[in-house]
């Protein structure tokens, strides 16, 4: 990337992540968008997701909130997006206009997970189907190469805890896991380009396409 190229910032967040302030976050760490942990496997819904989405929503209109998914290997695939797609759908998520094409978290590693590039793949095609619209998928660049290099996916959100970039093509990296913003650690994430760009490669369609 050239000096000159414009960088945006997000973070991402679950409940783990507590007494969050996010006024306060988004200025101190010059915010553009706020990843969410919505749902994991075929019934959790993160508690404090619905709240989170609204307020940053409500106060902070020039903020986008990208909403994600953990993929678990005990549960089929297209139940994981119907839970998925339900949760977003009753906090309103596709009628908001700050709300950006939502990603599948497919980790290798936690609890023993590791989603095959079938699963992945079915889960992709299962919330395209329910939504209207092809989500992201976030992973580790080392899971990226190994299991996941042929996933079509809207936006590639490429974890690698580095000073340099990912070395495979990606939408949005994912740099630091401990980045210190105000206060409190969180995971960071770098988008190479300006905003109009940056929807373009990580908004949603309209609610209208939507079956």
């Amino acid at each position: 990337m050239q000096a000159s190229t414009p960088k945006l910032y997000g973070v991402d967040l679950s409940h783990a992540n507590v007494d969050v302030d996010f006024h306060q976050l988004v200025a101190a760490g010059s915010l553009t968008f706020i990843g969410l942990k919505a749902t994991e496997g075929h019934d959790f819904v993160d508690p404090a997701f619905v709240d989170r989405f609204r307020r940053i929503t409500e106060y902070l209109p020039s903020t986008y909130v990208l909403a994600y998914h953990f993929l678990r290997t005990d549960s089929a695939p297209g139940d994981q997006m119907r839970h998925f797609y339900d949760v977003l759908t009753s906090a309103g998520y596709f009628d908001n206009a700050r709300a950006l094409a939502p990603a599948i978290d497919a980790e290798r590693g936690l609890a023993g997970q590791e989603p095959s590039a079938a699963e992945v793949t079915a889960a992709v095609n299962a919330l395209t189907s329910l939504s209207g619209g092809k989500p992201g998928v976030y992973s580790g660049l080392d899971y990226w190469r190994t299991h996941l290099s042929i996933i079509d996916a809207k936006y590639r959100w490429i974890a690698r805890y580095a000073d340099v970039p990912p070395t495979l093509a990606y939408d949005i990296w994912q740099d630091s896991e401990t980045r210190v913003i105000a206060g409190h650690a969180y995971d960071h994430n770098v988008f190479f380009g300006d905003v109009e760009r940056f929807v373009s490669r990580c908004g949603r369609v309209s609610t209208s396409a939507r079956s």
